[in-house]
């Protein structure tokens, strides 16, 4: 990545000579401590679309086991205190005055990173959950789309349900939502945006269309309610209630909570 960079111009050679240590200004204040819970990599510039990355790809698990430290399966033992290392690299715990606890991590050949506790809607763990529930509503609401399709293409008589055109429009906006907050954070290696601020506005749109479009459906269900049979309320609500981690997501990510 670096050689391309600098191939294409967008960097500068790295020097000859090794670069002097980075100390951040907290560090000479802190203390040592064993660090414990959901960590992810700092985001650059703190906006939505680098948050959902952040949760996917750059969270670790960190639990104490005895003096030992369990990394994502990795089994760290202590070096001193407050360091733990393993063949693959070592791990630090520091808490600064602020009483924030980080994660100093170095693994061989890579740049030390730091890593800070995430924060519940970001935990991993939450957003999988979300993901996963999404996919299963936009399957259902996708096959029953279907489904009327062919019933209405045989001339059989449909039954009654709560505004499924706004079903399907929500589940394209949010697919849409969801694919523009993992590639906006690529655009500026990939398509040379000098910042995230242009993508995030348009991010920030598309998650108050999904919303709002949440709200029409929910709404046009309401009065429609009693016109349905109990099972269709059922599986409706079903898929509400499974929909509304996603949608809270979405929101999130883009800026509008």
């Amino acid at each position: 990545v670096i050689d391309w960079m600098v191939h294409a111009g967008r960097a500068h050679p790295a020097p000859a000579g090794p670069a002097p240590a980075i100390i951040p200004e907290w560090l000479p204040s802190s203390r040592a401590t064993t660090p414990t819970g959901s960590f992810q990599e700092r985001l650059f510039t703190g906006l939505g679309p680098e948050k959902l990355l952040r949760s996917l790809l750059g969270q670790v698990r960190v639990t104490a086991d005895g003096d030992d430290l369990v990394l994502n399966g990795r089994r760290l033992t202590p070096e001193s205190e407050g360091r733990w290392c393993d063949p693959a690299g070592c791990v630090a715990g520091r808490i600064s005055r602020s009483g924030i606890t980080v994660l100093e991590r170095g693994d061989r050949g890579m740049l030390e990173q730091t890593l800070t506790p995430s924060s519940p809607q970001d935990d991993r763990r939450v957003v999988m959950s979300a993901l996963l529930a999404w996919v299963v509503v936009a399957l259902a609401v996708v096959v029953g789309a279907m489904r009327r399709l062919v019933r209405r293409g045989r001339g059989r008589e449909r039954t009654p349900s709560l505004a499924p055109g706004i079903a399907v429009a929500w589940v394209t906006a949010t697919a849409v939502t969801f694919s523009a907050a993992i590639t906006m954070p690529l655009g500026p290696l990939l398509w040379g945006w000098p910042t995230l601020a242009a993508p995030h506005t348009t991010l920030t749109a598309l998650a108050m269309l999904s919303g709002a479009l949440a709200v029409v459906w929910s709404i046009a269900a309401a009065r429609r309610w009693r016109t349905v049979p109990s099972r269709h309320l059922v599986a409706a609500g079903t898929c509400a209630a499974l929909a509304l981690p996603m949608q809270l997501s979405l929101m999130y990510w883009g800026g509008a909570l």
